[in-house]
């Protein structure tokens, strides 16, 4: 999945990244900062499904970065799919995805010469 991200970002100068917390070691595998955005990435390949429990770190940079408005969860199974609630406001969300899917509209996109991310 993430040579798919790299290939899709690639012509436009993305950076790739990763986050700690220094105090409750939470993380997120990966992020990428693409025009000024920055989109979070979770890879949480698993047989259960995932919930907000899950996935502490993400949701906690979500919180903490007023930029971010959504992050990624890249999961298993195909039937993992849909919106993960980060606060009571409704502005922050995190959006669960299979990962073939992913890896699927990204082949896409770069074939359509589209950045999904950036929404162009």
């Amino acid at each position: 999945m993430i040579g798919h991200l790299w290939s899709h970002c690639r012509t436009n100068q993305a950076r790739f990244s990763y986050w700690r917390s220094t105090k409750e070691e939470k993380e997120v595998d990966l992020i990428v900062e693409l025009d000024g955005a920055i989109f979070p990435f979770e890879i949480k390949y698993q047989a259960q499904g995932v919930e907000a429990r899950d996935v502490p770190g993400l949701i906690d940079l979500i919180k903490k970065k007023e930029q971010i408005t959504q992050g990624f969860i890249a999961t298993k199974s195909p039937n993992d799919l849909g919106r993960v609630k980060v606060d009571d406001q409704g502005e922050k969300a995190l959006l669960r995805i299979p990962a073939c899917l992913l890896c699927f509209y990204l082949g896409q996109a770069e074939f359509h010469q589209r950045n999904i991310l950036l929404g162009s």
